[in-house]
């Protein structure tokens, strides 16, 4: 945890230095306030108050929840009138709505009661990995317990192992309505890596894959078709040369936390690379490059160090070893969810602009600090 509290400070440092010193101090304490409730969960968890599988029920049942009604959204192609849940409004008349394009018609993604599809996409994979989690462990049980006097236990597993592929089934299809390119590439490489030694689940998921994408056809493969001259990928490459400019104008300490699109606007770097339109003018689209532009690059190698400590070094406790890559536990669940939050994190800034992405970020490392030290 020193290198969380190093990087704070780092990020705090940098309010004395930037040009938009208000902007700096609203996202240092946003960041702040994530980083400090991570800490309350680490604690938490810790000291077991909050079981580590009620923390996975409670996030597979709102990724289900959210895909249907990311798939409510997609079948009206507007929202549903729930903005009392945080539902945004949704229309494919109106600007600034993510939208797909097929056969010159504008079809609107899911968004759930998230704000941009792609972080709609960051959570329903981690509720599909919270899932996995249950229907390996749902096998074990149902092992385990073949004797009459767990025959109760036997039959809740039962409904379980017919339950869980359901949620699993609703969680797909909410993320394919997302149209995240990185969010099916993500879930396709965890289920690989999660279901590989169990091959009957994995050929099971890959049906429910196919079935989807039969049924959603020319939505798909119009989403899935990637070519260089595409928007999204052209202004990712552009951001990012943005970015990679202001290091080396600023390499060390960067140009403040929060400031990377006000410096590149007041700096003319936008302008530059042609981008005139007001909503071009957006953040680095990789949280790396951005961090080390607005921190520095001493403050990106310390947040690597704490997110290698995490996911490399294990923490290792005084309670024995840590624990074989095999053991499907909470620590590897965790460890699998920040994995691909941070694989997001390579095409995509929220985890670091938006308020969802980086309590997702922060509490996914808070969970796992709190799992690591418990062992």
């Amino acid at each position: 945890m020193k290198s969380a509290i190093l990087f704070l400070f780092l990020a705090g440092f940098s309010i004395f230095f930037t040009a938009d010193k208000f902007l700096a101090i609203h996202d240092f304490l946003r960041l702040a306030f994530a980083a400090g409730l991570a800490f309350a969960v680490a604690i938490i968890v810790k000291k077991e108050i909050l079981p580590i599988k009620f923390v996975l029920g409670l996030i597979a049942v709102a990724a289900v929840a959210e895909s249907l009604l990311g798939l409510g959204q997609f079948l009206k192609q507007s929202d549903l009138g729930l903005q009392f849940l945080g539902e945004p409004v949704l229309s494919s008349e109106i600007s600034g709505v993510a939208k797909i394009v097929v056969d010159g018609a504008k079809i609107v993604r899911a968004y759930g009661t998230f704000t941009h599809p792609n972080i709609l996409a960051a959570f329903l994979i981690s509720g599909l990995i919270s899932l996995y989690y249950f229907w390996l462990k749902t096998d074990a049980n149902i092992r385990m317990n073949t004797n009459y006097t767990n025959k109760f236990i036997r039959i809740i597993s039962m409904y379980l192992h017919i339950g869980i592929p359901i949620g699993i089934f609703i969680i797909l299809s909410g993320l394919a309505l997302t149209f995240s390119r990185m969010g099916w590439l993500i879930a396709a490489l965890i289920t690989l890596i999660l279901l590989r030694k169990h091959w009957r689940k994995l050929l099971l998921v890959g049906a429910m894959a196919a079935v989807l994408v039969l049924i959603f056809n020319p939505y798909v493969f119009a989403r899935a078709r990637i070519y260089s001259e595409e928007p999204a990928v052209n202004l990712r490459w552009t951001y990012n040369k943005i970015g990679w400019e202001i290091i080396k104008q600023h390499p060390f300490l960067g140009i403040g936390i929060g400031n990377q699109v006000s410096y590149a606007i007041s700096n003319g770097l936008y302008q530059k690379y042609g981008l005139e339109q007001e909503w071009q003018q957006q953040p680095v689209h990789n949280i790396y490059i951005l961090i080390a532009s607005e921190i520095g690059i001493i403050g990106l190698l310390v947040f690597g160090f704490f997110l290698l400590g995490l996911l490399i070094f294990n923490f290792q406790s005084r309670k024995g070893t840590p624990r074989s890559p095999r053991d499907f536990s909470g620590f590897s669940i965790f460890k699998t969810v920040l994995t691909s939050l941070l694989l997001f994190g390579m095409t995509d800034h929220f985890l670091w602009t938006q308020r969802e992405g980086i309590l997702m970020l922060w509490l996914a490392t808070g969970i796992l600090v709190g799992v690591s030290s418990a062992r």
